[in-house]
Parts: C-alpha cells; sequence; structure tokens
C-alpha cells in the first residue's frame, strides 16, 4: 500500500519536481544477468584440507517424473536437483539442467523446448536442440503462491494463493503473463470456507493449508490451450491462447473437483461415481461441450494422462 501511494504521490508531482529516471549501466546489466543465470554457486575455493572426489557413477536422486515429448523422440527425466532430456532412439544423455526444488518440468507443445519453474517463481525455457537455456524470467508477487502450474508454452503462470486466516478462509486464483510479470486474470474468492461449512471442514482446510497440499486441481490440455482449475465445487475453465474465461457445456456443467486428466486437446477423463463391486465410473467427455463420449469400469484410482 505504500509503495502505490508512493506512485501515486510521484505521478502528481510538478514536472520541476521529479529527478531523473535511473540508467542502468552495461556494467551493471552484465552483472546482474550472471546472477540471474548462475543458479548453482562453485564451491568455494582455496579451503585448507579440501579435496575433490570424483563419483562414478555419479550419485543421484530417484527419478519422481518421467515424459516424453509430444514427437516422441526425447524422453525427461527430473529428480530432486536436475532435469535430464535424453535421446531415446539414440538411448544417450543430450543434456542436464541443474534445477533444485523444480516444479513439474514439460515440453512445450511443438516439442522444441523445456520449461519449467520453481518455488521462487524462476522461469526457464530450454532448447532441446542445442542443449541450452533460451530465457530465464523471474516473475514477483507479492503475496506469494501457495500452489502454481506452469503453462507448456511457458507464457502464463498459473498462481494460486491460500489464506486459511481470513474471514472467510479463501483460496484465490490469478493468472499472470510470464514475459511481461502482469497479471491478466484474477479471483480473490474462487474458493471460500464460509459459516454454512461444518467444524470438520474448516479443520481440514485449515490442516491442508499449513502442510502445504495442493488444494486445487490444475489441469492443462496437451497443446496448451485450455487451463482447468477445480477447487470444490468451484470451476474455471480458461483458454489460455485467446485468454478469456469458457463457458462448459453438456456433462461437464455442475463439474467438481475430482480425479480428472485431458486426454488429447479436446477430451477430458474423470473418475465418476461408485458402481457396485468397487468400481466406479470412468467418464470420457468431449471438452468443453460435455458429450458423453464413452463410460467404463475403473478402480477407486488416481489417473494422470500420457503423452499419447
Amino acid at each position: 500500500q505504500r509503495y502505490r501511494s508512493a506512485l501515486k504521490l510521484i505521478a502528481a508531482l510538478p514536472a520541476g519536481c521529479k529527478g531523473n529516471q535511473p540508467v542502468a549501466s552495461e556494467a551493471f546489466l552484465g552483472w546482474k544477468r550472471s546472477v540471474l543465470e548462475e543458479r548453482v554457486k562453485d564451491a568455494a575455493n582455496g579451503v585448507t584440507g579440501d579435496k575433490t572426489v570424483k563419483l562414478d557413477p555419479p550419485l543421484r536422486s530417484s527419478p519422481w517424473r518421467i515424459r516424453f515429448s509430444p514427437d516422441g523422440r526425447t524422453v525427461l527425466v527430473q529428480d530432486e536437483g536436475s532435469i535430464t532430456v535424453v535421446d531415446r532412439s539414440a538411448a544417450k544423455v543430450l543434456f542436464q539442467i541443474e534445477a533444485p526444488d523444480a516444479e513439474l518440468a514439460q515440453f512445450t507443445p511443438d516439442s522444441t523446448g523445456v520449461v519449467f519453474n520453481d518455488s521462487n517463481l524462476r522461469v526457464e525455457r530450454w532448447n532441446v536442440a542445442t542443449g541450452k537455456r533460451e530465457w530465464v524470467k523471474e516473475l514477483v508477487v507479492y503475496d506469494g503462491c501457495s500452489q502454481t502450474r506452469l503453462s507448456a508454452d511457458g507464457k502464463t503462470l498459473a498462481c494460486v494463493r491460500v489464506t486459511p486466516l481470513t474471514n472467510p478462509p479463501r483460496i484465490g486464483l490469478r493468472l499472470i503473463d510470464v514475459e511481461s510479470g502482469n497479471q491478466f486474470f484474477e479471483k480473490p474468492g474462487f474458493f471460500e470456507i464460509s459459516a454454512f461449512y461444518s467444524y470438520s471442514a474448516h479443520f481440514r482446510f485449515a490442516l491442508a493449508a499449513f502442510t502445504g497440499v495442493d488444494m486445487v486441481s490444475l489441469l492443462e490440455s496437451p497443446d496448451g490451450k485450455f487451463l482447468l482449475a477445480a477447487a470444490g465445487q468451484n470451476v474455471i475453465a480458461y483458454d489460455l491462447i485467446e485468454r478469456h474465461p469458457i463457458q462448459l457445456g453438456g456433462k461437464l456443467k455442475g463439474l467438481q473437483q475430482a480425479r480428472m486428466t485431458f486426454i488429447g486437446s479436446n477430451e477430458l477423463f474423470m473418475v465418476g461415481e461408485a458402481k457396485k463391486d468397487g468400481l466406479r465410473h470412468g467418464l470420457l467427455l468431449s471438452f468443453p461441450d460435455g458429450r458423453l463420449l464413452k463410460d467404463i469400469d475403473i478402480g477407486d484410482v488416481k489417473v494422470d494422462g500420457v503423452t499419447k
């Protein structure tokens, strides 16, 4: 608030009272680029008694995410500290990205790049052909994000903000343009725990908020066109290319948070209501018009779409 008030005050000053806009020198800009691009610092040199030991094979934590590129030529393997890109047919490593604490890494829809962000809202795009970083952006969100989802083309960041101590406790959703850092969509009260909710619902909400559990289902179509956000009975579908909300039709009307995933660019699969023998309805629906394409038996499981 103080910062915004200062901006208004400066804008209202007469021209003679305003100072000159500071201009960054080339030396400063070069230093800024080097700090921004250097993610992992080298160990301090000259420390008495230190000795380098080469580990062969290198010590790596277990991979937790493996994805094929849309064209099927390369594979992405992500562990706690790095992202490795592998040529599938040649079975060899093309390059490795040092990326500690990175969120979900993914191929771009045209398979030419790899994009990811971390908890500090640093967004990077790497070129698959050259193995080099194409660009890096560091976004600033003053009140932070409890949960994020980067679009497949790296152009939009979905930011979820959970505030359990407000009255009522709520979840906010905003969409940020990565290139400019500007927000182009916001819904502060996307989901709220009102007084009509039970005490146990309030408790579960607070417990999830303070333990860092992802409280919003954020799904994106493989072509990067559609984003679907769901929290409880509140759902927003958004066209990320044209940048406007879209209406859901058919059986997608009244959609609420469930186990679901995009299958291709215009189909949504979801685990539906229970049937007998412990099975559930597995519904394949067209998106966004909500036509029922198939109803199959499926277990009580989590679902996640594959590349193809």
